[in-house]
């Protein structure tokens, strides 16, 4: 019977699956990421065995190994977005805890967003004294994107966003940002951070003229402060901080929070009688 399969190979060749999870489950966890297509019908019963234990051992939204152990997930996923990635992509944490993959996926999805809708939001982030802007481009809620770097504690992020030098254009043309930065490519600080080292007006010039060549791309541009009204960057991470369960309304509290702060007058996120360019 599948339940009571022996492993054929290895150190505990002739021992079963149960036997080999009671007295080593880390060489489980290992060997079931080397057997998926050589040996299928095992694979199937120790991922079935793991998930039984971690039903029971589980806790979701704490993550159980690497190198974020024991932390909460809210508290490294806007700190490090190409490892969520790898978590989701390629690790074994689906077929090991299942339901910790599954609350990280759902959060993944709220925090950074999904494929470009057919309107989207291109902005041009300007940092205080440095010499470099960074680029991007979303269909989420502007203000959820920009969160997500204003509270992060990695590299470069560690910079103070310049909100009232920095701008947000609603553009239908979704390949903005990798013109750009192809088109600064011998500008760029290095490929991972996408920052260019030019000066905010010629980052906005080109976008002008890109507009001027093409008479079917229109856009409309507003300062970043319009959304999130705060100088810099510290003073809305002091301010404001959302929990990870809040993220599929978070526009709603971000809202409440503004009012609460007696800052709602000061925000205005809809693009009407913005810059037409």
């Amino acid at each position: 019977m599948l339940n009571y399969m022996e492993f054929s190979f290895g150190q505990y060749e002739g021992l079963t699956v149960d036997e080999v999870l009671e007295i080593d489950p880390k060489y489980c966890k290992w060997i079931v990421t080397k057997i998926e297509k050589r040996k299928p019908e095992l694979y199937q019963e120790i991922i079935a065995k793991i998930s039984e234990i971690s039903e029971i051992d589980e806790t979701p939204e704490i993550m159980p190994f690497g190198k974020y152990r024991e932390w909460l997930i809210e508290e490294f996923i806007f700190d490090d977005k190409s490892y969520c990635e790898w978590l989701l992509n390629e690790s074994t944490l689906g077929s090991e805890y299942p339901r910790t993959y599954q609350y990280l996926e759902k959060y993944f999805e709220q925090v950074y967003g999904s494929e470009l809708d057919e309107i989207a939001y291109f902005y041009l982030l300007k940092f205080d004294n440095q010499e470099y802007i960074k680029p991007g481009i979303t269909s989420n809620y502007i203000v959820k994107r920009i969160y997500s770097y204003t509270h992060t504690i990695n590299l470069y992020m560690k910079d103070e966003i310049d909100y009232k030098g920095s701008f947000v254009y609603r553009t239908t043309n979704l390949n903005l940002e990798k013109m750009f930065l192809v088109n600064f490519k011998e500008h760029r600080v290095d490929k991972k951070s996408e920052r260019v080292k030019i000066k905010m007006n010629v980052a906005t010039m080109y976008v002008d003229e890109l507009r001027k060549s093409d008479s079917s791309f229109e856009y409309f541009k507003k300062p970043l402060s319009d959304f999130i009204p705060y100088d810099y960057g510290s003073e809305f991470k002091r301010s404001f901080r959302a929990k990870i369960n809040e993220f599929q309304k978070f526009r709603k509290v971000y809202e409440a929070h503004l009012l609460n702060s007696n800052l709602l007058k000061s925000y205005n996120p809809e693009f009407y009688g913005a810059t037409k360019n």
